[in-house]
């Protein structure tokens, strides 16, 4: 098992070195288990209707939710990935040797389309429901896919691995370079890109895994096997309309009162 296993209700949807399985999460029995073509790191789409799978040969492969398969399209190269359901249709990064494909699937008809041609071992490409970021060894791309998959922004870059959203439409992503890091790309709602920082380690280098988001901590490792845990800062901002004033003008309320207690105390006191 290479690729990522995906839920489905109470069931897991299992990605095998050469097909696919769909087990019972409570005691472990099998719906079905079919043979598709040889894959690594291919993940699972799962649908109302189905569970779409690619492999190595560039095929992908919808299997029904009673287990009969068919052969929807073929792409030729490696598919490593998940397929990702957009609007304008299923969302393919194809590896190619120096090159890579992206091509999107229309669900009705089985047809294709390439829509873009990336770098060399694409990363494994993240959604957002309207935009699809994908990396390779030469980009990191955005596309808006509310319609058509168009290409709206890159900044040049080397991933390979996984990507990963942060906070406030940021992507986080390995540097996968000997003296690599992370890197923090920030896109604004409409799809462009408009800052990326890098963010090092005292264990930079090569990585292809994705951080992990805590509420206040974010978990790393690098192709060295090391695993790091760094505490986010935490910013508290306060408001003045906010403020609890009622303590203050009480306590002046009291001291006035006092004031003009002693003071009349003073004026009529005996010799």
């Amino acid at each position: 098992i290479t690729g990522a296993i995906t839920h489905d209700g109470d069931h897991l949807v299992v990605p095998t070195r050469t097909g696919m399985m769909r087990l019972c999460i409570s005691n472990g029995e099998m719906d079905f288990e079919v043979e598709l073509g040889l894959g690594w790191r291919n993940g699972i789409l799962t649908t109302d209707d189905a569970f779409w799978q690619g492999d190595e040969s560039g095929n992908i492969w919808k299997v029904s939710r009673n287990g009969t398969s068919s052969l929807i399209a073929d792409l030729g190269g490696s598919i490593r990935h998940a397929p990702i359901q957009t609007s304008s249709g299923i969302f393919v990064h194809v590896q190619r040797g120096a090159t890579s494909t992206i091509h999107l699937l229309n669900v009705t008809n089985g047809s294709t389309v390439t829509i873009h041609q990336g770098g060399a071992s694409p990363a494994i490409p993240i959604s957002n429901e309207r935009y699809v970021v994908t990396g390779d060894s030469s980009f990191l791309s955005i596309f808006d896919c509310e319609r058509n998959c168009s290409l709206v922004s890159e900044h040049p870059t080397t991933t390979n691995g996984e990507l990963a959203w942060g906070s406030a439409q940021t992507v986080w992503y390995p540097v996968n370079q000997l003296n690599g890091n992370w890197a923090v790309t920030t896109i604004t709602e409409s799809g462009n890109i408009t800052s990326t920082v890098n963010f090092s380690t005292p264990h930079d280098g090569y990585g292809t895994a994705a951080p992990s988001f805590g509420e206040s901590r974010i978990a790393m490792g690098n192709d060295a096997g090391v695993l790091m845990m760094y505490v986010q800062p935490l910013t508290v901002t306060t408001d003045s309309q906010d403020y609890d004033w009622v303590p203050i003008v009480g306590a002046i309320l009291l001291i006035s009162i006092l004031s003009i207690g002693a003071y009349a105390s003073s004026i009529n006191r005996n010799e």
